[in-house]
């Protein structure tokens, strides 16, 4: 579960690279509060990943004007209508959210293998279906952090 390592995380300030990450670092995590992302700094409180050449099946998302994000077949993603969508489950012409809340269009998704690392980050270590404060914003676009990702899997909600 996860992204690929590298792939850009907004911290205060800027960006950093996900595998880049440790325990007490700040992240930028967004909540939902009428209809709006409400963008404010929390804790990296788990931090983990794997070596390259150690992941098979990962999803390329293409967005317009964007780099591919590739993540984890389960890594959730925030549609428009603020809703969680598995990255296995985009498809093209679908709307995601960009960490400024407009809608950005995907334009190819792709499975397929992948011999990088992947890397993932949570603002909590209990997996929540809550996505207040575990939204995320890899590559300007909101994802889910790996504490929604467990918990809204759990619960069939991706």
């Amino acid at each position: 579960m996860g992204l690929a390592s590298k792939t850009p995380i907004a911290v205060p300030g800027g960006a950093k690279a996900i595998d880049a990450f440790e325990i007490g670092d700040p992240v930028l995590a967004a909540s939902l509060a009428g209809g709006r992302l409400l963008w404010s700094t929390q804790t990296v409180e788990f931090s983990t990943g794997t070596a390259p050449g150690s992941q098979n099946n990962m999803v390329s998302v293409v967005c317009a004007d964007q780099e591919a994000i590739i993540a984890t077949l389960d890594q959730p993603f925030l549609v428009t209508g603020n809703k969680l969508k598995r990255a296995a489950q985009l498809i093209p012409g679908e709307m995601l959210v960009s960490q400024t809340g407009a809608p950005v269009e995907v334009v190819q998704v792709s499975i397929g293998r992948f011999d990088g690392g992947i890397w993932e980050i949570a603002t909590s270590r209990i997996p929540t279906r809550d996505p207040n404060n575990h939204l995320i914003a890899a590559n300007g676009l909101v994802v889910g952090d790996y504490a929604l990702q467990v918990g809204a899997l759990d619960s069939g909600q991706t």
